[in-house]
């Protein structure tokens, strides 16, 4: 009598090793677990899909991203924007990114070469983190801006090429004719 219920332990103890014990402590199942699956959003309207990468390998720029990054190059201090200068609207197309500024912007016209200069460089710097960003152009309150110096509607480049710089190199260093 003892044997048999030392047999019927045994396996009974085998039985629970292979169910529980090889399984991790899950009971094995001869069905695989059901996959889960969730249907891919598209992404909203206005916006660009941050996860989605660009061409040039790094992610695209969202909207938020880019308002975020001005209103950040707006608030520093001394910057050389116009007093009460925000960033109304923001839109990607392709690689160029329209900035459309409140009226305060316009101030900037006044303000001298120099300072629109500085003001043009500080959103080229701002933009110039979002790799699939390669233009930018700026409206105030949906129209072109006005500017003696330069017209920013016209989408120019945000980071400077190897090209642009060299030129802007020689054009500052003095004549060596003789």
């Amino acid at each position: 009598m003892r044997l048999r219920n030392y047999s019927a332990a045994l396996t009974v103890g085998a039985t629970l090793f292979l169910m529980y014990g090889l399984s991790g402590c899950q009971p094995v199942s001869d069905t695989p677990a059901p996959a889960v699956s969730t249907p891919a959003s598209p992404p909203a309207i206005g916006k660009t899909d941050t996860a989605s990468p660009t061409k040039s390998g790094g992610p695209a720029a969202s909207v938020d991203a880019v308002k975020d990054a001005v209103a950040d190059a707006l608030a520093v201090p001394n910057a050389p924007f116009p007093e009460g200068t925000h960033l109304e609207n923001c839109t990607i197309d392709a690689d160029i990114a329209t900035l459309d500024f409140n009226s305060k912007f316009s101030a900037l016209a006044n303000l001298g070469e120099s300072t629109e200069s500085l003001a043009q460089k500080s959103l080229r710097a701002a933009l110039s983190k979002f790799p699939s960003i390669q233009k930018m152009r700026v409206t105030v309150a949906g129209r072109p801006f006005d500017s003696q110096a330069t017209d920013w509607n016209t989408p120019f480049p945000v980071r400077e090429t190897a090209a642009s710089s060299d030129k802007s190199s020689d054009s500052s260093a003095p004549d060596q004719r003789q």
